[in-house]
């Protein structure tokens, strides 16, 4: 296989697990606010089937990478890249969960894996290198790091990712690792979150600095920093200002977040704090900022940029594409104002944070009343998402003639879809 298709297939399984963590991300969410029978039965199974792609997936990357060597690939020597501790039992549990068969070459890496876990010397400091009768040990991503420090902190591609990331932040907790370690796992969570949104580099390294100057302090408040900080990104996603004011709640909170409590306690935090009646007055601010944008705006019809946010909200990411000016700006400011990122010419709401805030259901109610009539409004959004085919959405006579006099002294404001659909409405 050549160096290009090998890239090709290797970035292939890397959009699949991000779709995949993606969906999981979206049903964990829905099964924490519905109040729908249906969907608490229906939602934990839906889950489940993406943890059970997303475990495949990850084992597929790891041989990928040549972590375990490919099927016809000959024996490695090197015993720095067998697997051990966790590591080794959760590859073998892949293994077998998703029935993979495994050709002489991986099964004789295995058993040489096996072998030297059994034999290995059991040292609290990852970083640590002892040379002797014994052994030689060394840290999974020794020589990752090396490139990583080599190279000044600038190359990104030798940063931890994917199962290995996962495997060393769970072995993390309560093991004493040297600051050098320490600033590459810190940076390997930075990255990984990079892809699934396009961070700027500024915002990357504050998040980055952020999380080093609160680190004593997560480290005093958690069984395990590393995992609290994925889970703090899983939320944040890189967002300079909710990383920020994550880290310092969980800094100055009494209680402790023992291990297995990382994600439920992180988002409990999110939803004491983030919300539109949040006692913060920094948080509150910021949302009302938000909230001014797409409500209040004075320069801009609010009706199109609610609009707008629905399609991106209701459909994960749209392409940038538009089917009038009022869109157009509206994208524009949404992604000025942060709550939207564009992401290789696909717009996306930029953190779970702000779709939690900034639901469906806050949506719908806001968006009615964004016209001087709610059914009005309503009618209109449901005949521009038939794609304007829909006649059984026009106005009625009297709701035609209340909405001719809005629209002639509201004219210039009108785009031409609406002045279509209160024209279809007078000729029905």
């Amino acid at each position: 296989m050549s160096s290009e298709s090998q890239e090709n297939e290797e970035n292939g399984l890397q959009n699949a697990l991000v779709n995949w963590k993606k969906k999981r991300a979206k049903f964990e969410r829905e099964l924490s606010i519905t109040a729908d029978p249906q969907q608490k039965f229906e939602l934990p199974d839906r889950i489940k089937e993406c943890k059970e792609h997303i475990q495949r997936l990850e084992l597929e990357i790891l041989i990928e990478e040549r972590k375990i060597p490919s099927l016809g690939a000959k024996p490695r020597k090197d015993i720095s890249r067998l697997l051990s501790g966790q590591e080794l039992k959760d590859a073998i549990n892949l293994l077998k969960n998703n029935g993979i068969e495994i050709g002489d070459f991986n099964r004789n890496f295995f058993i040489k894996s096996l072998v030297w876990d059994t034999q290995r010397p059991k040292k609290k400091v990852f970083s640590q290198c002892w040379v002797g009768n014994e052994a030689l040990l060394k840290p999974p991503y020794s020589k990752a790091m090396k490139a990583w420090s080599d190279s000044q902190a600038q190359k990104n591609k030798s940063l931890l990712h994917g199962y290995l990331l996962q495997g060393t932040i769970d072995w993390a907790g309560g093991n004493s690792l040297s600051e050098g370690d320490r600033d590459f796992i810190i940076d390997s969570l930075v990255g990984d979150m990079d892809k699934y949104k396009t961070s700027s580099k500024n915002e990357k390294e504050y998040v980055y600095e952020t999380l080093k100057i609160f680190w004593t302090k997560l480290e005093n408040k958690c069984d395990n920093p590393y995992k609290v900080a994925q889970e703090i990104l899983s939320w944040t996603e890189c967002q300079p200002f909710f990383t920020e004011k994550i880290c310092r709640i969980i800094s100055n909170n009494e209680s402790k977040i023992n291990q297995g409590e990382e994600k439920e306690k992180t988002a409990l935090i999110v939803e004491t704090y983030f919300n539109q009646d949040s006692e913060d007055q920094e948080i509150a601010s910021h949302l009302d900022r938000i909230y001014s944008l797409l409500i209040d705006n004075k320069n801009h019809d609010s009706f199109w940029l609610l609009f707008s946010y629905r399609k991106i909200l209701k459909e994960q990411e749209i392409e940038k594409i538009v089917i009038n000016d009022k869109i157009k700006a509206s994208l524009n400011l949404l992604q000025e104002s942060g709550l939207v990122v564009n992401q290789h010419s696909k717009l996306q709401i930029h953190n779970c944070i702000y779709q939690s805030i900034f639901n469906e259901d806050w949506l719908e109610k806001h968006i009615l009343y964004s016209r001087p009539d709610p059914q009005y409004a309503k009618k209109f959004l449901n005949w521009l998402d038939s794609n304007c085919q829909d006649n059984t959405q026009l106005l009625n006579q009297q709701e035609t003639q209340e909405a001719i006099k809005w629209a002639q002294e509201n004219g210039n404001k009108l785009t031409s879809q609406e002045h279509k659909f209160i024209s279809f409405s007078f000729l029905l």
